[in-house]
């Protein structure tokens, strides 16, 4: 999976592949499914609490809560690696400096969670009608026009 995001004016190309998986566990010592499963994990008990103690919260409210317990840590690690794992981002500035220079950082935060996202849904499995589990890149390759 790719995708161009645009941060501090500069072009970036996000990769998610096997080694996105690998720069990530090399660099954090931690493994990106894990941790990315824990935000999709923490997302879901902040919107089960949400939806019973305040049942007539709208959507703008439940986005504001998910948005404000996204751990910036892991958004930060998920980016950086996936741009590290693009052969055409040229250089990439160590971790630590590619996010000390990052001037919008709320833009920054918002391409990681829509990029997290994005990794989510493509990694999901369907079920198509005949009850085969398929993955969302296989359902798109089925419904390609011949």
């Amino acid at each position: 999976m790719e995708k161009t995001v645009k941060i501090d004016g500069k072009q970036y190309t996000l990769v998610y592949k096997g080694k996105t998986e690998r720069i990530y566990r090399e660099q954090f010592h931690s493994d990106m499914t894990a941790d990315i499963a824990e935000i999709q994990w923490t997302q879901n008990q902040i919107m089960e609490q949400t939806k019973k103690e305040l049942p007539n919260a709208d959507n703008e409210m439940i986005g504001i809560l998910l948005t404000r317990n996204m751990p910036s840590e892991t958004l930060e690690r998920v980016m950086w690696a996936s741009i590290k794992a693009s052969n055409k981002n040229k250089k990439v500035k160590p971790f630590e400096s590619f996010v000390d220079d990052i001037e919008d950082y709320m833009s920054f935060r918002q391409e990681a969670m829509t990029w997290i996202y994005n990794i989510l849904i493509g990694s999901e499995s369907i079920v198509d009608i005949d009850g085969k589990e398929t993955s969302s890149e296989e359902e798109k390759d089925t419904k390609k026009p011949s």
